[in-house]
């Protein structure tokens, strides 16, 4: 039963509507492993694999507030660590969705200039 809920859990850091997304963008931002994130959530390293399976809070504030205080205490964590973790994991993935897509003319300035072009 654990291998499957590990298998399942692994699933979970591709799929924005899962919490495991999260997690996994905070870590690599993070450059942290496991058993680093684990103990700064407060958590066993066991119960990473359940908290991926969460589905991620919402974003509205209120509904978010009511999403991470609920995780947090079914898994006996802090709220106020969760949520920063939870906020910082998205930024993460913002931002590196973003430099992966850049827009058009995005690295225009990194151009080489021919010398006729210099004053």
């Amino acid at each position: 039963m654990d291998n499957l809920l590990e298998k399942m859990s692994q699933t979970t850091r591709d799929e924005p509507y899962f919490l495991g997304y999260i997690l996994e963008a905070y870590s690599e931002a993070a450059r942290i492993d496991d058993a680093l994130l684990s103990h700064e959530l407060g958590c066993r390293p066991e119960d990473l694999v359940r908290l991926r399976l969460c589905r991620a809070p919402a974003e509205a504030t209120e509904d978010f507030r009511r999403d991470v205080e609920s995780i947090a205490r079914y898994f006996g964590i802090d709220a106020k660590v969760l949520a920063r973790i939870v906020k910082q994991g998205r930024v993460a993935r913002l931002l590196s969705q973003a430099s992966a897509t850049p827009t058009p003319g995005y690295l225009l300035a990194a151009r080489e200039r021919d010398e006729e072009d210099d004053p």
